[in-house]
């Protein structure tokens, strides 16, 4: 049997790399005639062989040191700043398709220089213009890079990319001693809860579970942080319950959660070494963290999440003051852990019993759940909804039947007057949104029927084209008069751009499908909107 041979490019960080390897490894438990090559940086993937080797037939590791030298860089400059070596290693293998996970501009290049007739994921034309293809990677570009409403794990688009269709997961390791792990580092200050309240927490923790050890895991860049917590007085009569795991390679790490009951940490490269065999997980998210994104891919997993309408935040927003940090106590997450530890059920009635709510005031918590085929976070604790929840419903429900035709049954909550205001200022901007559309198919239309003509009068054809471009600016002014709009128009924007054809009329017919697609999103979202409010008699025409 010959294999087929896919080229997987990943070249941003350990945690990417991680889900990447979760992903790859149920392609290869569905397809058995395909062999995967992995292209990646060598500082995030050299320490993580434990798990690529045997997954990947190859690993070719890059190190970029920036071979795109300045933004003004063409195609022949970046081919010229590359090692010669890194293309002998290419010219081994015969690509049948390449898929770039990594949605950079580095990556962008470097998949447009492999050798391969099929490409998914970002990449470039002859032109060297950004050339997004399929659908996931589109939605992609337009949604996980540039807004917050995003609704699918990152491990499960890398999955629909891939065409996998199961989820299978490995079990927990033998629960061989009384340890949890606890990971309070993070790639960001914003991610970081801050020490004296891991100290707080792990004070909590050992005086009310007296036959625990805790496992304190941290780089080597960590150890200066991790000795100041061991070393605060508060801990001073639990030190020999503190095991410090610092500076130890990603494979005893891996092993050191492995062996643990528990793993308590932020949204890190820890938590998804921790899904790989599911260990039970809770994730403090914090600050720029998009839950739904990269909560570890496990069916055993926590989130704590703000209330915060600030978050998430973003890299560029400025803030001193951390005010979600303070929105996650130390004595629920402690509260958290013992429940787990002990097997108790966490459910709405665990919270009313068990948990004060002083402490649910500012905090959601959420767990994993694959019931649809895909990770879905639910919310467990009793909590109103907010216009934010709802739209990420709604997303979920269009873009699951949009993408994968899969039908998603949801519950309507109770919603307090500002959610259902908000929820009515939005229905308002889709109504717009829809009105707009209609133009473009009226336009659109009118393209393709010139294009149509023995002699196509492109006077004319510009006419339309330039009535479509004012359209296009209204959506944005739509869009930003209704933010929450956004994944939809940006989609737009991007499926647009890369419509495929050979020509202006394959180009307008195909832009035609994309806007009659765009109008019946319009009409879901308006008709849901709709439904929540209880205005049955609402719908849009056209």
């Amino acid at each position: 049997m010959i294999k087929k041979t896919i080229a997987l490019i990943q070249i941003t960080r350990i945690g990417d790399v991680i889900q990447t390897c979760i992903a790859a490894d149920q392609l290869k438990r569905e397809q058995k005639d395909i062999e995967l090559v992995l292209i990646t940086r060598k500082k995030f993937g050299k320490g993580l062989e434990f798990l690529t080797k045997g997954l990947f037939k190859e690993v070719i590791y890059i190190d970029l040191k920036d071979y795109i030298k300045s933004k003004n860089d063409n195609l022949e400059s970046v081919i010229d700043n590359f090692d010669t070596s890194f293309f002998h290693k290419l010219e081994k293998h015969r690509f049948d398709a390449v898929i770039n996970l990594s949605f950079s501009k580095s990556s962008s290049y470097l998949c447009q220089l492999i050798k391969s007739s099929n490409k998914l994921g970002l990449t470039r034309n002859k032109q060297g213009q950004v050339a997004i293809n399929d659908q996931w990677s589109q939605y992609v570009y337009a949604n996980v890079q540039n807004g917050t409403l995003n609704t699918f794990n990152l491990v499960d688009i890398f999955k629909f990319m891939l065409g996998t269709k199961e989820t299978v997961f490995k079990g927990c390791s033998e629960e061989s001693s009384n340890t949890i792990s606890i990971h309070p580092f993070a790639s960001q200050k914003k991610k970081m809860w801050g020490n004296h309240k891991w100290v707080e927490f792990i004070y909590k923790f050992l005086k009310d579970n007296p036959d625990y050890t805790i496992n304190l895991i941290g780089a080597e860049s960590d150890a200066e942080q991790v000795s100041k917590m061991i070393n605060s007085s508060t801990l001073t009569n639990f030190q020999e319950r503190i095991n410090t795991v610092v500076g130890e390679s990603l494979e005893f790490v891996y092993q050191t959660i492995n062996q643990s009951r528990l793993l308590v940490c932020h949204d890190s490269m820890a938590s998804h070494l921790a899904a790989i065999n599911t260990v039970p997980t809770i994730v403090l998210s914090l600050g720029v963290v998009r839950p739904n994104e990269t909560t570890p891919y496990s069916n055993n997993v926590l989130n704590l999440v703000p209330k915060r309408s600030c978050f998430p935040c973003t890299i560029q927003t400025k803030c001193d003051l951390l005010p979600c940090h303070k929105d996650i106590n130390h004595q629920l997450v402690s509260k958290l852990t013992s429940a787990i530890l002990n097997g108790s059920e966490i459910n709405a009635e665990f919270f009313s019993k068990e948990v004060s709510p002083f402490f649910m005031e500012s905090v959601d918590i959420y767990a994993s759940n694959f019931e649809n085929g895909f990770m879905e976070l639910s919310k467990i604790n009793e909590s109103s909804f907010t216009s934010q929840n709802m739209m990420e419903t709604y997303y979920k429900i269009i873009w699951s039947y949009f993408f994968k035709e899969i039908e998603i049954n949801t519950f309507i909550p109770t919603l307090s007057d500002t959610v259902k205001k908000d929820l009515y200022n939005n229905r308002e901007g889709v109504k717009y949104l829809f009105e707009l559309i209609n133009f473009g198919l009226k336009f659109s239309n009118a393209i393709v029927n010139a294009a149509a003509d023995i002699n196509p009068d492109y006077n004319l054809i510009n006419e339309y084209v330039a009535k479509l471009g004012e359209i296009d600016k209204l959506l944005t002014l739509t869009k930003n008069t209704y933010p929450q709009l956004q994944p939809v128009v940006d989609y737009f924007y991007v499926a647009k751009a890369n419509v495929a054809g050979r020509n202006i009329k394959e180009i307008s017919e195909n832009s035609l499908l994309l806007y009659y697609s765009l109008n019946n999103m319009c009409k879901v979202l308006y008709d849901l909107i709709s439904s929540t409010l209880k205005d049955e008699g609402a719908h849009l025409e056209s």
